[in-house]
């Protein structure tokens, strides 16, 4: 166990079965939340839920995000079309774009620069979010065009 800066985490390095090694940031500055989330780890494994443990491997997740999951009893909302759906908005847009996007993505985002502006959706918004949206009311109000 070792910090990965002087104000940084704690990292977790493991190995597990059927899933190989996760060498992950745990999200933890002391020793005691190292240990409750290293041991989160391990829980996981036991459980056979063998596909959070792949998804911190891919940096799908953080150790921090599983872990307030399970302390609100809520694992099960971080998997399949859920966990796709919860996922939040305008940071997976900015994934989605790029720094350096190609037309059609730079296209994306002028039009989700726009939703952000007029669309009244909230810094919160998650990906579900997006189908709450009265999008007749909202091209009323467009004054772009109808492609934005």
């Amino acid at each position: 166990m070792h910090r990965i800066s002087a104000h940084g985490s704690y990292r977790l390095d493991r190995v597990f079965p059927g899933v190989g090694r996760i060498a992950v940031a745990s999200g933890a500055t002391t020793a005691a939340e190292f240990k409750s989330r290293n041991e989160l780890l391990t829980r996981l494994y036991n459980k056979g839920r063998l596909d959070l443990l792949r998804a911190i491997q891919a940096h799908t997740y953080t150790v921090t995000e599983v872990y307030a999951a399970d302390r609100e009893d809520e694992l099960a909302r971080l998997t399949g079309e859920r966990a796709i759906l919860g996922r939040p908005l305008w940071d997976t847009v900015k994934t989605w774009v790029g720094t350096d996007p190609a037309p059609t993505r730079k296209r994306y985002g002028v039009s989700f620069d726009a939703l952000r502006v007029r669309g009244g959706l909230p810094e919160s918004a998650t990906l579900e979010t997006l189908g709450t949206v009265d999008w007749k009311a909202l091209k009323t109000q467009w004054p772009n065009s109808g492609s934005d």
